[in-house]
């Protein structure tokens, strides 16, 4: 099943939103037409969705690394208490 740039350039800005009234109506009416639109479509949307997954597994790592860093080193213990202090007014 080969395909090409062009149309999946067209599902990057489809699920995106980005196409022009006239394009999603087009492009929509494409997808009531054909199982190989719709079914790379769908592989598309999951794709997009791993992606999101992968940088919030990511993100959430970084952050508990900065916690550790910023909480759990005596170094870091000045931060602390300033934080404690701005916390304890509010």
């Amino acid at each position: 099943m080969k395909t090409s740039m062009s149309e999946t350039i067209l599902i990057e800005r489809y699920l995106w939103g980005e196409l022009l009234p006239l394009e999603k109506q087009t492009f929509k009416a494409r997808l009531l037409q054909s199982p190989r639109l719709r079914l790379r479509v769908y592989f598309q949307k999951k794709a997009h969705l791993l992606v999101k997954l992968y940088h919030r597994k990511k993100l959430k790592a970084e952050l508990e690394l900065l916690y550790e860093e910023l909480f759990n080193n005596p170094e870091k213990s000045q931060f602390r208490e300033d934080i404690h202090h701005i916390f304890d007014k509010g």
